[in-house]
């Protein structure tokens, strides 16, 4: 009887806002299969900060530069682990992320 066993990593991060509480979470799963990891980002559940006065909620947001700041870290570090999981399953790293920012033709 043969098993195969596969491993993959799951990376989840929030982004804070100005006091601290998680605003949105992105994740993304890794199979180490030299693909450019696809990474989703979600609004997090949170209760009004405070109301308008004709009752509309005001939530806590994040700045667009802290949010693309965010998602590059992420992308880095889920491009960094992928490489080193596709290495450790036996696949060329160099697959990963191959167009380096450039738009496939």
């Amino acid at each position: 009887m043969a098993i195969d066993i596969k491993k993959e990593i799951t990376l989840t991060a929030d982004i804070l806002d100005s006091s601290g509480s998680p605003v949105y979470t992105m994740n993304t799963m890794l199979s180490g299969d030299g693909t450019l990891p696809i990474t989703t980002t979600t609004l997090k559940a949170q209760a009004p900060v405070s109301y308008t006065d004709l009752g509309v909620p005001v939530y806590s947001e994040v700045s667009d530069t802290d949010m693309t700041q965010a998602t590059q870290d992420f992308m880095a570090r889920a491009i960094k682990e992928q490489k080193a999981l596709t290495v450790e399953n036996g696949g060329d790293p160099s697959t990963v992320n191959s167009n380096k920012g450039e738009v496939p033709s």
